[in-house]
């Protein structure tokens, strides 16, 4: 269950609705907390857009809420047990935030406006005072910024990079800048044309320092899908290499969508996206992440999803690690963003060797859908993104901080709830028409479904050891079933179903 935070207007008051954390022992590192909220604007939408991990181990948050009328900024530091410590009203309208840097015992903080035609450079003390505004304008026609990602470099410059075009499905092409800590614009560059619909999603510095590798996809006539791809500058922004990236198995069609990269080690990335089977009715997309030497080629692949389920990628970091055996990777299954439809977000993590560790799914109250995954200090992950509101066509946020086994919050007296908030299996659809897809993380080995109907009788019983299996409970009556699904004599997990014609 989500903790609310009903917000005022400009951020000002808040009103705490519920908080829950707990205080896990981790080997080895500090004591891990974890912890989940909403944040909810009346009439807004709330969007986070950012989110790192301070000195002092608390999490500063950016984005910007609005109404797609008006526009106001997002900052928010947040304790490690989940508490707003700081959040502020900025005088200043029609800005989104977009990210936002702990360097030089400062805060720096990137964003863009409304209509997309400025670039915003600020620099914060850390009181939050403002010790300077920059503006922008890269384009002097009716070009617009779209995607945009930054980083800083080895040279303590603010390089950036996106796409941008006159049309959000036309012509969009890259572009990359950079900045001193000044504030100041060293170089700017536009790249058109080199691909019809060009998308930038992520960029990470090649490690010795000779230039960048930037994530995307463009518009394949040949395949006549959205293809990722990786494009390779050198140091001076040059373009000296675009390619395809595609999945070790033949049988997909390609990675394509939002996608994320991060140098693993000094000679090998970590490149994450989803792979898609377009053949299959209905068509099938999976988590996909590669290990990929500097030269691009695959070293390994490993990939999860369920068949016939559309297991959709973060749209703005979907992976990272702080210690090298703690990859975590996001998703959401299955994707469906309708305030009608429920679904879980998705949290992986992967050991050093890329072998998947565990997953275990949060939500199935609401729509979600996933946008960031931070990797933290003290070993576990903290996830950032929307939940559609049920009753109005509005986004809130949510923020799960989870420890390094997977758990959120469970306190004694609400564990119930907080069962139906984190899972290790979910069941799918509901209401159903009799076909159910059951899907478990790969740390429960062997389970068993028992399914019964109002009067306690079991109408269907099934072991499974594989991740993902389909059930057909067609042929029984319309109505309220429940089900337990029990893993080594323990009952991990119990709902009801809803039969439907």
């Amino acid at each position: 269950m989500l903790k609310y935070y009903t917000m005022k207007p400009l951020f000002i008051k808040y009103k705490i609705a519920l908080l829950i954390f707990i205080i896990i022992p981790f080997w080895g590192q500090s004591q891990q907390k974890a912890f989940d909220m909403l944040i909810d604007e009346p009439d807004m939408n709330v969007f986070i857009r950012d989110v790192i991990e301070d000195k002092q181990n608390n999490f500063i948050l950016v984005g910007g809420d609005t109404d797609y009328t008006d526009l106001i900024p997002r900052l928010m530091k947040i304790s490690p047990e989940g508490e707003i410590i700081f959040e502020t009203d900025f005088g200043i309208v029609d800005v989104f935030f977009q990210d936002i840097y702990d360097i030089e015992d400062a805060y720096f903080i990137t964003g863009k406006s409304l209509n997309r035609e400025r670039f915003y450079f600020l620099k914060y003390d850390y009181d939050f005072n403002l010790i300077w505004q920059k503006e922008y304008n890269f384009f002097e026609n009716d070009t617009l910024m779209f995607t945009m990602r930054s980083i800083i470099n080895s040279d303590s410059d603010l390089v950036v990079t996106g796409c941008a075009g006159t049309n959000a499905f036309d012509d969009e092409n890259m572009f990359t800048a950079k900045f001193n800590l000044e504030g100041d614009l060293l170089f700017f560059k536009y790249y058109p044309i080199q691909h019809n619909y060009q998308i930038v999603w992520d960029i990470d510095e090649i490690p010795d320092n000779s230039g960048y590798f930037i994530t995307g996809y463009h518009f394949e006539e040949a395949y006549s899908c959205l293809e990722c791809q990786i494009v390779e500058l050198d140091e001076n922004f040059e373009i000296i290499n675009i390619q395809r990236i595609l999945p070790e198995n033949a049988t997909y069609d390609g990675l394509w969508g939002n996608s994320s990269v991060t140098f693993f080690s000094d000679t090998t990335l970590l490149f994450a996206s989803r792979k898609v089977l377009y053949d299959y009715p209905p068509q099938d997309e999976d988590i996909n992440v590669q290990l990929l030497d500097t030269s691009l080629n695959l070293l390994k692949e490993v990939s999860w999803g369920k068949l016939d389920t559309i297991e959709y990628f973060p749209l703005i970091k979907g992976v990272d690690y702080m210690y090298k055996n703690a990859v975590y990777v996001g998703g959401i299954s299955p994707y469906i963003l309708s305030s009608a439809t429920k679904n879980w977000n998705m949290l992986t993590k992967l050991d050093k060797n890329l072998s998947i560790m565990w997953t275990r799914f949060y939500g199935g109250d609401a729509c979600y859908n996933l946008y960031n995954i931070l990797a933290i200090k003290d070993g576990g992950a903290l996830i950032t993104g929307n939940r559609i509101k049920q009753d109005l066509p509005n986004y809130d946020t949510f923020i799960i901080k989870v420890d390094s086994t997977g758990n959120t919050t469970f306190t004694t007296g609400i564990k119930e709830n907080i069962q139906n908030f984190t899972k290790d299996v979910i069941v799918y659809p509901n209401p159903t028409n009799g076909i159910i897809n059951i899907q478990k993380g790969p740390q429960i080995k062997n389970a068993r479904i028992d399914i019964y109907d109002i009067t306690g009788k079991i109408i269907y019983h099934q072991e499974f050891t594989e991740n993902q299996i389909i059930i057909n409970l067609k042929g029984n009556k319309s109505g309220l079933y429940f089900y337990n699904i029990i893993n080594k004599n323990k009952i991990i997990d119990t709902g009801k179903i809803v039969l439907v014609e």
